[in-house]
């Protein structure tokens, strides 16, 4: 995969470990320039530190195995809207973001399609209801409220990290909690990330295919691959799910997502 460009109208979702070894700790921070071990530094906590070096040192790795550019010589800009982007010519065709929670990062890539991700650590007792109110739509608490009681929480996080997907693939902001609209159209589609976590992925157009990657275990026992059923499809048949229109949201179906274990070394080994 090392300097490969994807198909048209294809995302690659990566899954990374955010709690290492010590060992992998130090080389994923050898990656990092002078201005991101600075901003690492800046944590208060140890564990917050590693976290946000793990998480750019592995960024750095998935983004080169595309790049085909040793891991530490790229470089970021950031647009007006906010969004990063990687600097150079030959490479305004790669297009992605990340997102981070607890012990678990997510990276989605595309080819020339602008793509957003969200992810959530579902946290038992939120206050949905008073949040719902502001931040979501009026169909999307509606849909809250026909869950039962005991699914309403995780239905709610499902809708945020679609709403998150959204804005950050328009490179939008959240007004009132609802992202502003820029006239495209993205194809939004939940992923599994684990038990106790929501996480949606947001692609321009559509429709579109999702492959799913995932680096090694961590320390703390993190799947090596995401699970089959990463992509759950919603209803009706695969092929109707695929032929949904653009801009509609949909999940992927199982036997369009594509685990493939990535051990921690083999990466770090194999990586440009």
């Amino acid at each position: 995969m090392n300097g490969g460009r994807l198909p048209r109208g294809e995302g690659h979702v990566w899954l990374a470990p955010l709690a290492v070894l010590p060992s992998t700790q130090e080389r994923l921070r050898r990656l990092l320039s002078a201005d991101e071990r600075e901003r690492v530094e800046r944590f208060h906590r140890r564990a917050d530190r590693d976290r946000q070096a793990a998480a750019r040192g592995w960024l750095r790795l998935v983004l080169a195995r595309y790049a085909g550019r040793p891991a530490a010589q790229l470089a970021f800009g950031r647009a007006a809207c906010g969004k990063p982007y990687l600097e150079g010519d030959a490479l305004g065709w790669l297009r992605f973001n990340v997102s981070h929670g607890e012990d678990r990062m997510l990276v989605v890539i595309a080819d020339g399609l602008e793509v957003g991700i969200d992810l959530e650590w579902i946290r038992p007792g939120f206050p949905i209801t008073e949040v719902a109110e502001f931040a979501l739509s009026v169909s999307d608490r509606q849909q809250i409220a026909m869950q039962p009681e005991a699914r309403r929480c995780a239905e709610f996080y499902a809708c945020w990290t679609r709403l998150e997907a959204r804005a950050k693939a328009g490179g939008e902001g959240l007004v009132d909690g609802i992202a502003e609209r820029s006239g495209r159209t993205f194809s939004v589609i939940d992923l599994d990330a684990g038990a106790g976590f929501a996480a949606a992925v947001a692609i321009e157009g559509g429709p579109v295919r999702i492959r799913s990657f995932s680096i090694g275990r961590s320390s703390r026992g993190l799947p090596g691959i995401l699970p089959v059923g990463c992509c759950r499809p919603s209803t009706g048949r695969p092929e109707e799910v695929l032929q949904t229109s653009v801009g509609q949201e949909s999940r992927v179906p199982l036997g369009h997502c594509r685990p493939t274990v990535g051990p921690v070394d083999g990466l770090l080994q194999s990586g440009p």
